[in-house]
């Protein structure tokens, strides 16, 4: 019997090469399942180790309260590293009632205007604005401008360094109209640029970048500041215009 050569081997009924590309494509989708797997036990396994983690930290701060006092200076660090730790599992509102605590622990040992308030702050703000609550992000920039002008003097760099924060706070919530008052935003940030502009004259060569920037943010500002007062006076605003953005949030470039 003459025999016929098929142009491929085939193995039940399917060429061997196919055979091998699927069983190819099972070996991946099995490497994928488990690749899937391990990466679900990996995330598993650090969420179990964090809550581990948290709930060891909540028994140190529970027993440093009953042996030392609830202001004890020595439970500062540990309440802060509670605080990260819900933080880091978005328990943003249990971070922030840790961080109260941090703050009146600091109060009470180091004075009400105490400069190592201003990191506890930043962490509470960055919490608040995670869960979108303005009014609260709002009161703790104002506080910490409050603190800022108590502690530093406009000689002072470290001044500049937590006005920013609050201008940048009051521009983006004017621009992006974040809680519907913008224009006690734009009141507040032209402030701010003022106390900014002191600072300053106090501390920088009078050719630095930044005289341009406050100077700039400031008329824009002011200019947004007097429209208004002329719209209200008039009772109706036009259709054609509206307040400018303000041209930034952040630094000028400076060797300061």
């Amino acid at each position: 019997m003459q025999m016929t050569h098929s142009k491929s081997l085939k193995v039940s009924g399917r060429p061997w090469h196919s055979k091998i590309a699927i069983f190819a494509l099972l070996g991946l989708a099995l490497l994928a399942n488990w690749s899937q797997a391990q990466s679900t036990d990996s995330t598993a396994s650090e969420t179990l180790s964090l809550g581990t983690v948290l709930l060891n930290q909540k028994l140190m701060v529970a027993e440093f309260k009953s042996e030392m006092g609830v202001y004890d200076p020595r439970l500062l660090n540990p309440l802060i590293e509670l605080a990260a730790t819900q933080q880091e599992i978005e328990d943003y509102v249990g971070a922030n009632v840790t961080l109260q605590e941090a703050l009146q622990v600091t109060r009470i040992n180091d004075g009400l205007y105490a400069p190592n308030q201003l990191a506890i702050l930043d962490s509470i703000i960055a919490n608040e604005a995670s869960l979108e609550n303005w009014p609260a992000v709002d009161n703790h920039y104002e506080f910490m401008l409050h603190l800022l002008l108590r502690i530093y003097s406009f000689e002072d760099t470290e001044l500049e360094i937590g006005l920013e924060k609050v201008s940048s706070w009051h521009v983006s919530a004017f621009n992006n109209d974040i809680d519907d008052r913008s224009l006690e935003h734009l009141r507040r940030a032209n402030k701010v640029f003022h106390y900014r502009l002191q600072t300053a004259e106090q501390t920088l060569d009078e050719d630095d970048p930044k005289f341009s920037f406050l100077r700039q943010n400031i008329a824009t500002a002011e200019e947004n500041l007097e429209w208004i007062r002329r719209e209200r006076e008039r009772a109706a605003l036009p259709d054609s215009a509206g307040p400018r953005r303000l041209p930034g949030t952040g630094n000028a470039q400076s060797g300061h």
